[in-house]
C-alpha cells in the first residue's frame, strides 16, 4: 500500500517537474537573444529595465534624502524658536512671540508638506513613465 503511494508521489512531482521545466523552456523563448551574440549590437532587455530602475530609484532616493534634509532643518530651526520664547520679559512679548512661533510652524509644516506632495507626484510621474516606456527606447 506504501509503494503505491509512494509510486504516484514520485510520477506526480516527475510530472511537475517536467510541466516547470517546459514552462520555463517556453516563456524563455519569448525573450529576444542578446544582441551582442546575434550580431545586432543591443543590449539585452533586462539589462535595458534593470538599468532604467536603478537610474530611477537612484534618483528617488535623492530626492527623498533632500525632503529629509528641508524637513529636518525646519523643525531645528522650529525649536530654536521655541528656546527663545523664555527670552521674553512680559506677558504680552511672551503671547506675540508665542503666536509668531506658531505662524511660523504652521508655515514649515505647510512647507514640508507641498514638498512632500510634490515630490511624490514627480515619483508617480516617473514611475508611470518608466512602465509605459518601451524596453529598447
Amino acid at each position: 500500500m506504501f509503494d503505491q503511494a509512494f509510486d504516484c508521489l514520485k510520477k506526480a512531482t516527475e510530472a511537475s517537474v517536467q510541466l516547470q521545466h517546459e514552462m520555463l523552456g517556453k516563456w524563455l523563448s519569448f525573450w529576444p537573444t542578446n544582441g551582442a551574440a546575434s550580431g545586432l549590437g543591443a543590449t539585452f532587455p533586462v539589462q535595458q529595465i534593470q538599468q532604467r530602475w536603478t537610474d530611477t530609484i537612484g534618483d528617488l532616493l535623492k530626492r527623498q534624502r533632500d525632503v529629509f534634509e528641508t524637513s529636518f532643518k525646519l523643525g531645528i530651526e522650529n525649536i530654536e524658536r521655541a528656546f527663545k520664547l523664555g527670552e521674553a520679559k512680559s506677558p504680552e512679548e511672551l503671547r506675540g512671540k508665542t503666536i509668531e512661533m506658531w505662524q511660523q510652524c504652521l508655515e514649515s509644516v505647510r512647507k514640508t508638506n507641498e514638498i512632500q506632495m510634490r515630490e511624490f507626484h514627480a515619483a508617480t510621474e516617473k514611475w508611470l513613465n518608466l512602465l509605459a516606456k518601451p524596453v529598447g527606447v
